[in-house]
């Protein structure tokens, strides 16, 4: 599993690999090379690199994804800066969750996708404001709230010229939904782009018996654990027949934590049941960034603690949410020529609690800690604790 024996820029020994994309698994020393990983082997000497990081047991994950956040800072009040959320969480590729619509992704592309160094992509919003209107003080006014902001030519046009970017649809079914008119414009919008459709659940109305007409296999529903009413679990504790039913059309579940879109209830007694995410992400946004929600590794650290594996949640947040996004070169995972976009991170020993924004709690033995990342193999350590 090398190349040919030229110095190596970076090795890295120490640490077990973990990756759900390749397959591999196990204690392997990695040696980075422009921006690459040139090999991966078993004890290589040091002297063949000009700088050796000594890991200690370290997880090295593929770069880790999210799949639902909102980094369109300033461009939204909602949104948080990218590139301090991706260096002190080891996230290398941070998916939008509709935070532009057409009326201002141009904006989102050139003044924050485009100049950072991570990977940013983006759910074009279905509503051509995007989600310019949250959280502004005062003003209770959401981005459907007006049928005709769900500017259908507008957003195809904009699709058209972003392909590079833009890997699906978003359209919030938010409680109180005027209409489900939304919900078939973005049909037509996500049939006529062949691109998937992501919908956000809320406490019902709408429930998703009105929303499940709309989906089709490759969609993805997110907030999968908001609480009652409409809930996933019944007044039994049991999975409601329409998730089930969803499931089995092939729609993605998003976990999409946010602060008030999670009830830890809803969540064991889902696990419980057997009904997993396919995918967890954080729904990131300036109102539950600080002490809720705080990054994915936290997030992680949650499903870790209502008793998921390692090797459950991994796939959640690395090969699931690439090949929902589009897969392709995007995919890379730990091989020799890839990349070398790496997460790594500690198991920091501990009991440790977490909290919902419902008064719900769950124990853990541990949490995961970012030791450092490598993007396009350059080195970032994690930031020192304040």
């Amino acid at each position: 599993m090398g190349e040919k024996r030229e110095k190596l820029e970076l090795l890295i020994q120490g640490g077990k690999v973990l990756d759900p994309i390749s397959g591999l698994r196990g204690q392997f020393d990695l040696g980075i090379r422009s921006g690459r990983i040139a090999c991966i082997e078993k004890d290589v000497p040091p002297s063949r690199a000009r700088e050796v990081l000594k890991l200690d047991g370290d997880w090295i994950f593929p770069g880790l994804v999210d799949f639902h956040c909102h980094v369109f800072w300033p461009g939204t009040m909602v949104s948080v800066e990218p590139e301090g959320l991706a260096r002190s969480s080891g996230v290398l590729t941070l998916i939008d969750g509709g935070s532009a619509g057409a009326c201002n992704f141009l904006s989102f592309r050139r003044s924050v996708i485009e100049p950072s160094p991570f990977h940013i992509l983006a759910f074009l919003n279905l509503s051509c404001i995007g989600l310019a209107t949250e959280g502004i003080p005062g003003l209770n006014l959401k981005e459907l709230d007006h049928l005709p902001l769900a500017h259908v030519p507008s957003a195809l046009r904009t699709i058209e010229e972003n392909r590079d970017l833009i890997v699906g649809i978003k359209v919030r079914a938010y409680h109180g939904l005027p209409s489900l008119a939304p919900l078939r414009l973005a049909r037509q919008l996500a049939d006529q782009t062949n691109l998937p459709l992501m919908v956000h659940l809320a406490p019902s109305p709408p429930s998703l018996g009105q929303i499940l007409p709309f989906l089709r296999e490759g969609d993805i529903l997110t907030h999968i654990f908001h609480p009652q009413p409409g809930s996933l679990l019944d007044g039994k504790g049991k999975v409601r027949p329409e998730f089930g039913e969803a499931r089995q059309r092939g729609i993605w579940m998003d976990v999409g934590l946010a602060r008030v879109h999670t009830d830890f209830s809803i969540v064991r007694g889902a696990i419980e049941e057997g009904f997993l995410p396919d995918i967890i992400s954080t729904d990131l946004s300036s109102g539950n960034r600080e002490g809720m929600v705080v990054d994915l590794p936290t997030t992680l650290s949650k499903f870790l603690a209502f008793g998921l594996e390692l090797d459950e949640v991994l796939p959640m947040v690395t090969r699931t949410p690439l090949a929902v996004a589009g897969g392709g070169d995007r995919i890379k995972g730990i091989a020799v020529g890839k990349s070398a976009d790496l997460s790594i991170f500690r198991w920091e020993e501990g009991p440790v609690s977490f909290h919902d924004h419902y008064g719900n709690s769950v124990e853990g033995k541990g949490r995961l800690s970012l030791s450092c990342f490598l993007l396009q193999g350059r080195r970032v350590d994690a930031p020192s604790p304040t």
